[in-house]
């Protein structure tokens, strides 16, 4: 979960050390899917192999947001 003020138009890197709002847990550093809500939230750039499943960067399209739910799940190889 990312919480915070993430304006219309804001982008924000769950991965990296963000000066925006503050993220309880972390990705695991593994093959993922993922869940992002409300809806107009979006993935930018998903977790992948390119940055070693540890980067997730949101881009938020509608009102202003102070709660951002993100739900991942380990993929089984």
């Amino acid at each position: 979960m990312w919480a915070g003020e993430l304006e219309n138009g804001q982008e924000i890197d769950l991965g990296a050390s963000s000066t925006i709002g503050s993220v309880s847990g972390s990705l695991p550093g593994v093959p993922v899917t993922v869940e992002v809500h409300p809806s107009s939230v979006r993935i930018v750039t998903p977790p992948g192999p390119q940055n070693q499943w540890r980067h997730l960067v949101l881009h938020n399209d509608g009102q202003k947001q102070v709660v951002i739910v993100v739900r991942w799940s380990t993929v089984r190889r």
